[in-house]
């Protein structure tokens, strides 16, 4: 296997780039600063007509342009370069779980590859985490449909999303029901959050209006893997644009009569942050591929990611801010979102401690 991108991912990944350097650049990281949080929805829309991001995994019969996970996996990379405050980690999700569904929800693929609707997923509870489907969220059917009842917390993008994919347990199971924003019998609320550009909150439902989906553990279980994949592909973002900025920095910064980037503390620095990011970049983008081709090994790798880009982005943005000096621990750089970024990333879908612990219990078992 060739681990390099060919050339139309390339392009891919240089059209990202360069339209959110445009649109979610520096100016867009200082409002999430000062506690803008509003998702705008002109970039969201230009994101699915210019690029197609949102439909990228989405057949092409639905709108979308059927690409994989490795398509995606080179989006996220440069999502997490800019810590984008967009809802994309929480719609790709929700689509990877509902093209598991395609029959029963194609209307709400076509939505999402049109860039007119926002997802996000809710599956942990108090208690119960991604990776478990023991939820005390219920499902019941009645003469409408069904009504969903209890507690999702740790939903991204709660203020942005149109539509709710929860997972609930009904009389057969767990299974994925899709809830508008709307829909009678649902509180949304915000709750603080470390990081300022990642929007996170918890779900009510009181007997709330919910559409099946269909679904099952397996689905639940698979669209887990690839949230946690999807972070992890952030996170090498994170950490690259890290990398660069601290660089930058040093190669400018004049002390003792030549640039900060020439003492060999500083070097190191750089270093030790590469080969977290170089190793931990192969990993991410192996595991897309397996989870391309719905390999055996794919969760194994997935967690094997999840642990080496968490460790990359974490030690690359504090480097960052130690590189800078004063200027990294003001408010006004946006170093510290990097940090931030790194740091929620790194527990949501579980922490690395998690994932190791998984990856033991794989090859023990």
């Amino acid at each position: 296997m060739k681990f390099e991108l060919n050339d139309e991912q390339n392009a891919l990944k240089t059209a990202v780039h360069d339209f959110l350097i445009a649109r979610a650049g520096d100016d867009a990281l200082q409002r999430a600063m000062d506690g803008d949080q509003s998702l705008d929805r002109d970039t969201w829309q230009r994101l699915a007509e210019q690029i197609g991001a949102q439909g990228l995994c989405i057949p092409e019969a639905l709108g979308g342009s059927g690409a994989g996970v490795v398509e995606s996996t080179v989006v996220l990379e440069e999502v997490g370069r800019r810590c984008y405050a967009g809802p994309y980690f929480s719609t790709l999700v929700a689509t990877r779980a509902l093209l598991a569904c395609a029959e029963t929800a194609k209307d709400y693929l076509a939505q999402i590859a049109a860039g007119t609707v926002v997802f996000t997923f809710a599956y942990a509870e108090d208690g119960v985490d991604w990776y478990s489907t023991a939820y005390e969220t219920t499902a019941s059917a009645n003469s409408d449909g069904h009504t969903i009842s209890g507690t999702k917390k740790l939903v991204t993008n709660v203020a942005d999303a149109t539509h709710f994919l929860v997972a609930a347990t009904t009389d057969a199971g767990p299974g994925l029901f899709v809830v508008r924003r709307d829909a009678s019998g649902l509180t949304v609320a915000v709750d603080e959050s470390l990081d300022p550009t990642r929007q996170i909150g918890h779900l009510t439902f009181d007997a709330a209006a919910a559409e099946s989906v269909g679904g099952d553990a397996s689905v639940i279980a698979a669209s887990a893997d690839f949230a946690s994949h999807a972070l992890s592909a952030e996170l090498i973002g994170v950490a690259a644009e890290s990398i660069d900025r601290a660089v930058a920095w040093a190669s400018d910064r004049i002390q003792f009569g030549r640039p900060i980037g020439s003492f060999q503390a500083i070097k190191t620095k750089c270093a030790d942050a590469l080969l977290e990011l170089e190793t931990a970049r192969v990993l991410v983008y192996y595991a897309a591929y397996q989870l391309s081709v719905a390999a055996d090994d794919a969760p194994m790798l997935v967690s094997l990611a999840k642990q080496a880009a968490t460790d990359a982005a974490v030690l690359a943005s504090s480097e960052l801010i130690q590189i800078l000096g004063a200027i990294g621990f003001t408010w006004e750089h946006p170093a510290h979102l990097y940090f931030k970024r790194a740091r929620v990333n790194s527990v949501l879908l579980q922490d690395r401690n998690f994932h190791l612990d998984r990856v033991a219990d794989m090859i023990c078992n």
